[in-house]
């Protein structure tokens, strides 16, 4: 049986995007059969855990605006894969580290951060260092990462990130764009 750890801290905190798509595929696995353990942080859990899904609460220690999860080995024990949630995210470049010493494969799922409208938008030169010195070894560590938009392969492909990536739109639609 795969075991699949999902690492998102917000997925249950009512939001709607990210933690809505992380929790439906949290149960989607778990009913074809996968054991799945979501990690979330409980100061920020509000809903009830999903159905055949273990739910972790992982605390986080806070350092001004940096969230860092503590007790790393929790995150990958007993993992088969290790599921990563969005970009930009220093918990995630920690987590991947954490796992690549561990030889635990993750996936990354980019819910969209990197289309060229996102990238064009707010703190574009940060986002650029950021790329450079972090982001393009995190990502080509991963095992795949998983994109809404072909535009998102293409600028992965730009940045030097060479792993496979799969091009699959979770299924909500906006303004009669299908993401």
């Amino acid at each position: 049986m795969l075991k699949v750890t999902q690492y998102y801290p917000n997925a249950l905190s009512g939001e709607f995007g990210t933690a809505s798509a992380v929790l439906g595929w949290s149960r989607s696995l778990a009913a074809a059969g996968a054991e799945v353990r979501l990690i979330v942080d409980p100061d920020m859990s509000r809903l009830p855990s999903p159905e055949g899904v273990e739910c972790l609460s992982l605390r986080h220690v806070l350092n001004g605006r940096l969230r860092l999860p503590t007790r790393l080995d929790t995150v990958t024990s007993g993992a088969d894969l290790v599921v990563l949630h969005g970009g930009w995210v220093l918990e995630n470049l920690v987590l991947a580290q954490h796992a690549r010493k561990r030889g635990i494969p993750y996936l990354v799922t980019a819910h969209g951060v990197y289309h060229p409208r996102v990238l064009g938008r707010r703190k574009v030169a940060l986002k650029q260092v950021w790329n450079v010195l972090l982001e393009r070894r995190h990502l080509s560590g991963a095992l795949a990462v998983h994109c809404f938009f072909g535009e998102e392969q293409d600028y992965l492909r730009r940045l030097g990130v060479d792993v496979p990536v799969v091009v699959a739109p979770n299924g909500f639609s906006v303004d009669g764009v299908t993401i």
